[in-house]
């Protein structure tokens, strides 16, 4: 973590050791039990361990955004990342505005 964080006795942590940070954790139930339905995401490989949370949130049932300027790609920013991170930001948006016509 970076040294300017500052880190409560009461603060969650999560240890992940797979891409998603949701395979071989407590993450979603810790989500669950605090009655969280949306995630916002961010990350610095977008195409992977970002992408894998990602999808896991919605294997869980949860929303997850990405928050666009919080994501980057392992070799940077190319159009083709930025095409996928639009999608990845807007595709639960619109999903949302589905459930609610």
């Amino acid at each position: 973590m970076h040294p300017s964080l500052i880190v409560e006795d009461s603060d969650i942590r999560i240890i992940k050791t797979h891409s998603s940070a949701f395979i071989d954790t407590e993450l979603a139930e810790k989500l669950n039990s605090l009655d969280v339905d949306t995630i916002i995401l961010s990350g610095i490989a977008a195409e992977y361990c970002v992408l894998a949370t990602y999808h896991g949130a919605f294997h869980y049932g949860f929303l997850p955004i990405y928050f666009a300027q919080g994501v980057a790609r392992v070799c940077g920013i190319t159009p083709t990342v930025l095409s996928f991170v639009e999608h990845m930001t807007i595709a639960p948006i619109m999903k949302m505005l589905e459930q609610i016509r």
